[in-house]
C-alpha cells in the first residue's frame, strides 16, 4: 500500500557522509541545483511500501507541514532554489526556469578542481600542441548527454576526436578572423565569465560544505527533535463492504490475518507480505486508515470495516512506538543541499548588494494604428 506522496521504491541510498569526494559532490551539486537528476533522500523503509492502497492526497495549495527531519525523499533544490533566486534577486517569474538551467549548466564540474591541475599525460598531439587527460576530463563533462548515446568502448577514442577536430577548427576560425568578428568575442567572453563564476562559486562551497558545518546543523536539529507516536500495522484491501466483513468474521473465528492477506488482498505490495506496512506516522496514510490503525489496540483489528477511496480495509495492529530520532548517516545528504543552497544565496546576494544594477525597460511602442474602416463598394 503506498504512503504519502513522500515515498518511492526507486530512490537511490543517501551519502553515507560528507567527506570531501570532489567528482561525487560535482554530480551531487548538478542535480542539487539544476536538476539533471533526481537527488532524493528515502527512508530505510522504503521496501515495506506497497504499491496500491492509501495514498495521502494533499489539498492543491496548501503544503504539508515540514518536520525537522522529513523521513521520506526530499525534492531537488531545483524549485527551492528557482524560488529564491526569483524572489531575491526581483527576476520575472516568466525567467526563473530559463534561469534554473543556466545554473544547471555552469556547475557540471562545480566541485572540481581547475582544468589547470597537475601535468597530465598526453593522449595525441595536434600540430605540435598536446591533448592531455585533463582535456579529455573536461569534454566528457561538457559533452556529457552526447556521449552517453555512444557505446563505453567507443567513448574516449570519440573524446579524442571531437578535440581533435574542435582544435583544428578553432585554429581555423582565428586564421578567418572569426574571432575578432563581435558576435563571436561576446560569446567568448561570456564563456570566460561563465568559467570565472563557476570557479568563484566552487571556492565558496569548499569553505562552507563540510562535514563539520553538516554535523553542526545535525546537532542542532537533533535537539529539537521530537518523537512522533508510530504504529506497525497491516492490511487487507477488498473493493466490496461485504467482502470486508465476511474477512471480519473469519478472523472472528481464528484465521490467520496474514494468509487472508495473501489470499485475497488487492494490495499487490503488502498483500504479498501478509498485509504488513510497516511503521508509520500520523499523515502518513488517508484519513480514515489513519484514524482507525491509530484507534486499535496492539493485537486487535477492526471489527467494522474502513473504506476509503481505494476501497474497504481490514486493519490490525502489531505494534506501536515512538519515531525513533534520525541518525547523521540518513541525513548528511539534506543537510550538505541546504549548505549548498545556503551558499550559493549567501555568495550571490553578498555580490548583487555590493554592485550598482540597473534594469533598463525598453520604451513602450506606440500602439499600432487602427485598420482603415472598409469602403462601401460603389453603386
Amino acid at each position: 500500500m503506498q504512503r504519502l506522496d513522500r515515498a518511492s521504491s526507486e530512490l537511490p541510498a543517501p551519502a553515507p557522509s560528507l567527506k570531501r569526494d570532489e567528482s561525487r559532490q560535482a554530480d551531487q551539486t548538478i542535480a542539487t541545483l539544476g536538476g539533471f537528476k533526481a537527488f532524493w533522500t528515502p527512508s530505510s523503509e522504503t521496501d515495506k511500501r506497497g504499491a496500491h492502497g492509501c495514498q495521502r492526497r494533499h489539498r492543491a495549495g496548501k503544503a504539508a507541514p515540514r518536520p525537522v527531519f522529513p523521513t521520506r525523499h526530499e525534492p531537488t533544490l531545483a524549485a527551492e532554489l528557482d524560488n529564491s533566486m526569483t524572489a531575491g534577486f526581483g527576476l520575472h517569474r516568466s525567467l526563473s526556469f530559463r534561469l534554473a538551467a543556466i545554473v544547471a549548466t555552469v556547475f557540471v564540474c562545480l566541485l572540481r578542481p581547475a582544468a589547470a591541475q597537475e601535468e597530465s599525460a598526453v593522449v595525441a598531439i595536434v600540430n605540435g600542441e598536446p591533448i592531455t587527460e585533463a582535456d579529455l576530463a573536461l569534454a566528457a563533462a561538457e559533452f556529457g548527454d552526447q556521449l552517453s548515446q555512444i557505446a563505453p568502448a567507443s567513448r574516449r577514442a570519440a573524446l579524442v576526436d571531437l578535440i581533435v577536430n574542435i582544435r583544428l577548427a578553432g585554429k581555423a576560425a582565428e586564421a578567418d578572423g572569426l574571432d575578432k568578428d563581435a558576435a563571436v568575442a561576446s560569446r567568448l567572453e561570456l564563456a570566460r565569465e561563465r568559467t570565472l563564476y563557476s570557479e568563484y562559486l566552487r571556492k565558496q562551497f569548499v569553505a562552507a560544505v563540510t562535514e563539520d558545518a553538516a554535523r553542526k546543523i545535525f546537532d542542532a536539529e537533533l535537539a529539537k527533535f521530537v518523537p512522533a507516536d508510530q504504529v506497525h500495522a497491516s492490511h487487507i484491501l477488498v473493493k466490496t463492504e461485504d467482502e470486508a466483513k465476511a474477512i471480519v468474521a473469519e478472523l472472528d473465528k481464528g484465521a490467520d490475518f496474514a494468509a487472508i492477506a495473501k489470499e485475497k488482498s488487492l494490495d499487490p505490495g503488502s498483500g504479498a507480505k501478509g498485509g504488513d506496512l510497516g511503521f508509520f506516522g500520523r499523515g502518513a496514510m488517508v484519513k480514515p486508515f489513519e484514524d482507525a490503525a491509530f484507534g486499535l489496540e496492539v493485537g486487535s483489528y477492526t471489527k467494522i470495516p474502513v473504506e476509503s477511496d481505494f476501497g474497504w480495509h481490514v486493519i490490525t495492529v502489531v505494534e506501536t512506538r515512538k519515531e525513533p530520532p534520525p541518525t547523521f548517516e540518513s541525513e548528511a545528504q539534506r543537510i550538505q543541499q541546504d549548505l549548498i543552497r545556503a551558499t550559493f544565496e549567501k555568495a550571490i546576494e553578498g555580490l548583487r548588494s555590493a554592485a550598482t544594477i540597473e534594469m533598463v525597460t525598453p520604451s513602450p511602442q506606440p500602439p499600432a494604428a487602427p485598420p482603415p474602416a472598409d469602403t462601401p463598394p460603389a453603386q
